[in-house]
């Protein structure tokens, strides 16, 4: 499931798209929010046993492949993740 809402996002951080039985029978979940880095939807679902795949990671992935596309090559596999995501930490959440 995958949360493409502003459900959850700052500052009214205590939305959810969803109730906690959904969560449970879907198993995996996806959020586009990036502030907070992990919404109380992925951290419900996460508590229940869902895999999570949080805001922050797919802003990062869209980014990446705009810049392939754009340049023609695969400039993603280049870059070292860590610094773009402590730099989007510090400065979004």
């Amino acid at each position: 499931m995958i949360n493409c809402t502003p459900l959850g996002m700052w500052p009214e951080t205590e939305a959810t798209p969803t109730d906690i039985e959904d969560i449970i029978e879907i198993g995996i979940l996806a959020d586009t929010i990036y502030n907070p880095l992990e919404t109380e939807w992925l951290q419900r679902g996460r508590a229940e046993g869902a895999k999570i795949i949080r805001g922050m990671d797919m802003f990062i992935a869209q980014g990446l492949a705009s810049a392939d596309i754009w340049f023609g090559e695969k400039i993603s596999k280049k870059i070292d993740l860590e610094p773009i995501k402590k730099v989007l930490k510090s400065e979004l959440c």
